[in-house]
């Protein structure tokens, strides 16, 4: 592994430790939540770099190097922007352009579907906190992991259909060229399965 394949995976794990903060809350709800934020902030700051510095360095779909000058270069909306990036094969190319077609259909359903629900879930956490509402936070969190499940699950199977004309990511797409579209929707899929599982478990304790 290369030390640009290096990179990425340490700016991956952000991701990861975000998500440790706002479902663990090692630090306390209101202390997790602000560095949780904190740190989603502070990551996009060093991965747009990261992205504009080597995404004509590797591939999209399978985040392999590129060991020549021969590449496939797709171009991706992502708000307002157009983002250039490369492809490794025909193979690869035909994977990131069913991705953003598929995401490119479903941009709204996929950017509301996790932004809200994050953003309702934290909103939650704080007011159960500050006993403001008096939940159960087991529930309040496995209704959050069980809706983002659903979502990320779905999309990393169901891209393969297709979708819009135009090529369209409706989160930031810096992410993606981190570990690369395909093993960032394996990672995504194994870990939003595990979540329905625990999830279910949970409902099957509670109906028993």
């Amino acid at each position: 592994m290369g030390i640009m394949n290096i990179k990425g995976l340490l700016l991956f794990l952000f991701i990861p430790v975000t998500l440790v903060l706002f479902l663990l809350f090692p630090f306390g709800v209101l202390i997790s939540v602000l560095l949780g934020l904190g740190i989603m902030f502070f990551h996009r700051l060093i991965a747009r770099p990261y992205m504009k510095y080597y995404h004509a360095k590797k591939c999209l779909w399978c985040n392999a190097p590129f060991k020549n000058a021969s590449s496939l270069k797709i171009n991706v909306e992502e708000g307002k922007n157009v983002q250039e990036f490369n492809s490794c094969s025909e193979k690869c190319k035909r994977g990131v352009q069913n991705f953003f077609r598929f995401t490119g259909a479903y941009r709204h359903m996929i950017k509301w579907g996790i932004l809200i629900p994050l953003a309702g879930y934290l909103v939650i956490a704080l007011l159960v906190s500050f006993e403001i509402l008096a939940l159960d936070m087991q529930w309040v969190k496995n209704s959050f992991k069980a809706i983002i499940a659903i979502l990320v699950v779905s999309v990393s199977f169901f891209y393969r259909v297709g979708g819009a004309a135009e090529l369209v990511f409706p989160l930031p797409v810096h992410n993606l060229l981190l570990l690369g579209i395909r093993n960032t929707l394996w990672i995504f899929r194994i870990v939003g399965i595990w979540w329905l599982i625990t999830v279910g478990k949970d409902v099957i304790e509670l109906l028993a």
